[in-house]
């Protein structure tokens, strides 16, 4: 599959450099998904997760993301933290089962 420059950056580092087949952003006005070839575009970015490639989660306060020319820039404030996208599956797969079995009347 094609892939695409990607540069995440906070103001003191480069936080993840390299190519890859897609990014997926909490913008401002909705979450989007980057691929590569996609049209130019500048978006501001909310508190959420920076998913790369499906595998990398970088959850950020907020920033700026920037695409032009094959080439993906993402400039955040600070990030909070970057885990696997396993875990993160997981822990919302708990999150989801606890608030089902509340509703069911059971406590987790």
């Amino acid at each position: 599959m094609a892939k695409f420059a990607l540069k995440i950056m906070d103001p003191m580092r480069v936080l993840l450099e390299g190519h890859v087949e897609s990014v997926f952003v909490p913008g401002d006005r909705g979450e989007f998904e980057l691929l590569p070839y996609h049209a130019p575009l500048v978006s501001l970015i909310r508190e959420g997760n920076v998913v790369v490639d499906w595998t990398t989660v970088l959850s950020v306060r907020r920033g700026m993301v920037r695409f032009a020319n094959n080439e993906c820039v993402i400039l955040v404030e600070e990030p909070r933290h970057r885990v696997p996208v396993a875990v993160l599956s997981s822990i919302q797969a708990r999150k989801s089962k606890g608030g089902q079995e509340a509703e069911q009347g059971h406590v987790a």
